[in-house]
């Protein structure tokens, strides 16, 4: 009888309040694992239909007591209440994970707003203010290793199972493949699939940055090597972050949640998802950079920003951006200035280099911008005397795709939105500028966070978080670091992660047939000239000539191979087959619906 007393006295002390909150957390609980572990053949919404009212409602209730139970038990604890924030969270987390790519951005937007409430809740309440979890400056670091070693894992397994599976193409895999192999052994960056002849990669992107990778080819010769090499290079961006958070004054769990964002935010991850670019560099190299200029450092900063510029032609605009941004923001004058110059100089010098002995400046995604094929000069006047073209486009994209534009932008910014917009000081924010030149442009791969082309933006846009937040109270700073936790991480799942999965079921059912192209490639030999389909250059790429078939005519291959499997196959291979058949090349393998490699008499 005692002890039914005393669990009777200790219910009578749990609050109105806190049954509701058992109630809704147990509710969500139960809504989460529906989400998460259903399978079924048929809709969650006829699975749920057929689930006994009994059952559900015994199942809210029996959570709901024990949750009471462990509020009168501890009630410092607020177990309802963080069983009620967890409960909300896993279900935005589950449907994020389970989302329909029809559907992401609207229900993406949805989940923010609902995660932006829970964060809210989650203040008042006193539950982001976690004053036992104090951790010491070592720990800091540990976490922030920990972070680097999983991003990098993770990026790592997706470039090695996309080269494993024969799905990276020669754009933008076999060109670097057969770089680096030149490199190797010439010290050279020429390639011949790139442009169908020979010659240096550094006439079309001037990209020195990429010699830091060779010396770890040069030790392990693979593809294998430059899909780690990236996912090491984009990584390791968290430190300096870290340095810059710690530069500021953030708190210990601030500058955790801060690393945590990047290693979850979309545009650095999905980054990578088209294999390997010069511009992976550039969200460590910024970030370096950023962190040197804090730190007072004009050395380090000098180099810093020469390494930044190495990375390609245009990420002069990147150094001129945060240049102009010390310039008008910081008003320092002498480093913004030196800043200024070296972009100026450098970005005429590339492109003087390119029109010179290259391709000419890569500026034809801005087409639009252009009067009578005139050049950047022109695209500069167009948006100098009619800016009001540029805002007509901004959020313009395809007719197909109208709201792509938007989609990514979303992407971008709301994650971190409540930190970026955190600041009276309109100055700080020419660091956006990055964005808008992306936006810019009507090329579809320039907005997609899937592409290259956001690793800079990002940099700019973790920085421009940090100064903001050593500015806010600390609630805003608390719940602006744990949104942009939460949602950069539901943005993972629903944007990356998923073709983690995918390679990793790719790979385990056509591993019989991976194992068949292995066996057929290597009868190739190595000093023989190859034409071949693109999903097979990377692995065709360590000789002296090879070429892709779509764009190389010329039938002067001492070997013809052709990607033969479903869905993989580039529409004209049997158009391909019968011509070079035609012009006297031999079969020497063909295996049916996976490839077939002939040969010159």
């Amino acid at each position: 009888m005692k002890t039914v007393r005393y669990i009777w006295q200790a219910l009578q002390r749990v609050t109105l309040t806190g049954w509701v909150s058992a109630l809704a957390a147990a509710w969500l609980w139960q809504a989460a694992a529906l989400v998460a572990f259903h399978r079924g053949e048929y809709g969650l919404v006829n699975f749920a239909q057929e689930l006994s009212w009994w059952l559900v409602g015994g199942v809210i209730v029996f959570g709901a007591l024990v949750l009471v139970a462990a509020a009168a038990w501890r009630p410092q604890w607020k177990v309802p209440s963080r069983a009620l924030v967890g409960g909300g969270w896993m279900l935005a987390f589950w449907l994020a994970y389970r989302a329909d790519s029809s559907s992401r951005m609207y229900l993406f937007l949805a989940l923010a707003a609902f995660t932006a409430v829970l964060v809210y809740y989650a203040e008042i309440r006193g539950l982001l203010s976690v004053r036992w979890l104090r951790p010491a400056r070592w720990s800091v670091w540990t976490v922030c290793a920990v972070l680097f070693l999983a991003m990098a894992g993770a990026l790592a397994v997706l470039g090695c199972l996309r080269y494993r599976c024969y799905i990276a193409p020669n754009f933008d895999f076999g060109i670097f493949c057969q770089m680096f192999h030149n490199m190797k052994e010439t010290g050279l960056p020429l390639t011949t699939c790139e442009r169908n002849q020979l010659m240096s990669h550094f006439a079309v992107h001037v990209s020195p940055v990429y010699y830091l990778m060779l010396p770890a080819y040069m030790l392990f010769p693979s593809p294998y090597t430059l899909a780690v090499g990236q996912a090491v290079v984009v990584a390791s961006g968290v430190f300096p972050l870290l340095l810059i958070c710690r530069r500021y004054g953030l708190s210990a769990k601030v500058s955790v949640a801060m690393t945590l964002a990047y290693a979850a935010y979309p545009a650095l991850s999905a980054g990578c998802l088209y294999d390997l670019h010069e511009n992976c560099f550039l969200a460590p190299l910024l970030l370096l950079l950023f962190c040197a200029y804090e730190y007072k450092k004009t050395f380090p900063m000098v180099a810093a920003a020469l390494l930044v510029l190495s990375v390609k032609e245009d990420a002069a605009a990147a150094v001129a951006i945060f240049a102009l941004y010390v310039l008008f923001s910081r008003r320092d004058v002498k480093r913004g200035l030196l800043l200024f110059s070296m972009a100026v100089l450098w970005f005429g010098v590339a492109l003087w280099l390119l029109d010179t002995y290259g391709e000419g400046g890569m500026i034809g995604r801005y087409a639009d911008y252009q009067y009578g094929g005139g050049g950047l000069l022109s695209i500069v006047k167009t948006l100098a005397v009619n800016p009001g073209l540029f805002l007509r486009r901004v959020l313009s994209a395809t007719a197909e795709k109208p709201a792509e534009k938007l989609w990514y932008l979303l992407q971008l910014a709301l994650p971190l939105a409540p930190l970026l917009c955190g600041t009276r000081r309109l100055s700080r924010f020419i660091l956006l500028l990055p964005v808008a030149v992306n936006l810019l442009s009507n090329w579809p791969y320039q907005y997609n966070v899937t592409f290259q082309y956001s690793f800079g933006v990002s940099a700019f846009f973790l920085y421009l978080c940090v100064m903001n937040a050593a500015e806010q109270k600390p609630a805003e700073r608390r719940a602006g670091a744990t949104f942009a936790v939460l949602t950069a991480v539901m943005l993972y799942v629903m944007v990356f992660w998923p073709s983690v999965t995918a390679s990793v079921q790719r790979c385990k059912n056509n591993a019989e047939t991976c194992r068949t192209l292995d066996a057929v490639l290597e009868t190739i030999p190595d000093e023989a000239s190859v034409t071949c389909s693109t999903f097979l250059l990377p692995h065709l790429a360590d000789r002296a000539v090879v070429y892709e078939d779509v764009y190389h005519k010329e039938m002067d291959a001492d070997y013809f191979v052709v990607d033969l499997r479903p869905g993989y196959r580039n529409g004209k291979h049997e158009e391909l087959l019968a011509n070079y058949r035609a012009a006297g090349y031999r079969d020497v393998e063909v295996k049916e619906n996976v490839i077939a490699v002939l040969r010159k008499p």
